[in-house]
């Protein structure tokens, strides 16, 4: 009996054991075996299972150690260098410090911006009283007066803040419309280093326009020649910078072709005109790139950009290629001098011109309507395949022939034709529209008519019926 007891005593003892070691390996892997974000550490898996550590093995005192410490960021194995946790802790308490600091002054700063928003609106909002005053026409001019001083009190100082606004706008254009000169100065010296930004502002664009036909345009070029890259690459700011462009002299837009090449053409090509300068300088490829992806292809500076541009060119396939690119803006070409002697450049080498009809297609009552251009459109005629010029040019004119005859110098299209012997495929739709409304259309119409063949105009409708 005491042999049989001291057996079941025995493996109970062993079970136990057993019991403690699993117990202790279950907490040990419990203990190290949760997900961790540094060193490597095993993360749990499944059920029982862990991924091997990944950790490096360090010796202290010639024993393997391999224990864990708890860090903010997890659990870490402890180096035998304990300094480098401490540094690891500290570098993440900085780097808390930073980001807590950051996330402040972030906060400030909206907080800030904010602040000067409203702050901004409570200026405008004091002056609606008076500047109801300032606007009306019939007004005495004292009682203007003394509306204008009492806006620019409350206003010194935040010109360029109120500018940005609507309605800031708006009363700032009223006080320089009807304030006396000292005004006007006071208003242009406070705002006049702002003018980069505002021409980019949608609002106070309206105001830097009244500044175009004023003394103070000079000044407003020197501005607009030291900002150009700023300027030019905004929509709303190249398109102020094109009208600016358009009332200065030759001497002055050389100077700004000068401005945009660079300190080098500054410098060496300084009190030279344009046609001194080699040909090869003129390279204007990454300024012109950005103009053309954001559609500002129909602006003066562009096209004399475009223009000197393709001086530089010593490679004639790199040039057909710049002009193949060209083609996708033909009618934007179209709006200047130099633009136009462009879009017959490409008339002369383009290969695939169906781009180019296809274009003037679009375009073609608005082409019409604008005598300017009316060449053009003769070239692409008279040059032009047949199978084009039908489709994209005299079958929406012969369409729409009743349109037609209501826009302007579409008489001096017609004449035109007629001289160029391009008008048969015209002729029959063109008297019976005319017939229908022969009074409205008679005085307008007159040479037309003549040219036709005077006033018999049932003889020339039989032989265009004839013809067609």
């Amino acid at each position: 009996m005491a042999g049989t007891s001291n057996k079941r005593s025995g493996a109970r003892n062993h079970k136990r054991g057993r019991f403690n070691e699993r117990g202790a390996d279950s907490k040990k892997m419990d203990h190290v075996g949760e997900a961790s974000s540094c060193d490597g550490m095993s993360t749990r898996v499944g059920a029982g299972t862990t991924k091997k550590r990944n950790t490096k093995e360090c010796y202290k005192g010639g024993a393997r150690t391999n224990e864990v410490v708890r860090c903010k960021k997890g659990y870490v194995s402890r180096s035998c260098k304990e300094n480098d946790i401490r540094g690891s802790c500290q570098e993440n308490d900085a780097h808390d410090d930073s980001y807590s600091e950051c996330t402040k002054k972030t906060k400030k700063y909206t907080e800030s911006k904010s602040m000067q928003k409203s702050k901004t609106n409570e200026l405008i909002d004091q002056c609606k009283k008076d500047w109801e005053i300032s606007r009306r026409k019939k007004v005495a001019k004292s009682e203007r007066e003394d509306a204008n001083k009492r806006i620019v009190k409350i206003l010194k100082g935040h010109f360029y803040q109120v500018l940005r606004k609507r309605t800031g706008s708006k009363i700032v254009q009223t006080l320089f419309k009807y304030g006396n000169a000292t005004l006007k100065d006071q208003i242009f010296d406070e705002i006049y280093r702002y003018i980069p930004e505002l021409c980019q502002c949608s609002f106070s664009i309206f105001f830097l326009q009244k500044l175009v036909d004023s003394k103070y345009l000079g000044k407003v070029f020197e501005m607009l020649k030291k900002e150009h890259r700023k300027i030019l690459t905004s929509r709303v700011g190249a398109f102020y910078f094109d009208e600016v462009y358009q009332r200065m002299k030759v001497v002055q837009k050389g100077e700004m072709i000068k401005e945009i090449m660079g300190s080098e053409a500054k410098i060496f090509y300084g009190g030279k005109p344009l046609e001194d300068i080699p040909k090869e300088k003129f390279n204007f490829e990454a300024i012109l790139q950005k103009m053309m992806d954001k559609g500002l292809t129909n602006l003066e500076i562009m096209h004399d950009l475009i223009y000197y541009h393709l001086m530089h060119f010593n490679d004639a396939d790199e040039r057909r290629v710049f002009m193949k690119g060209l083609s996708l803006f033909f009618v934007d070409l179209l709006h200047t001098q130099r633009g136009k002697s462009i879009a017959f450049e490409l008339l002369r080498t383009s290969e695939n011109k169906k781009k180019i009809f296809k274009k003037t297609g679009e375009y073609i009552s608005k082409m019409v309507e604008n005598a300017f251009v009316h060449d053009v459109l003769l070239e692409l005629i008279q040059n032009g395949d047949d199978k084009y010029v039908l489709r994209y040019i005299l079958k929406p004119i012969k369409t729409g022939m009743d349109v037609f005859l209501n826009t302007d110098n579409f008489d001096l299209f017609l004449l035109k034709l007629i001289d160029a012997h391009k008008f048969e495929v015209l002729k029959n739709k063109f008297m019976k529209a005319y017939k229908k409304n022969e009074k409205v259309y008679a005085l307008r119409y007159e040479k037309v008519v003549g040219k036709l063949g005077g006033p018999d105009l049932k003889d020339n409708e039989g032989t265009c019926a004839e013809a067609s």
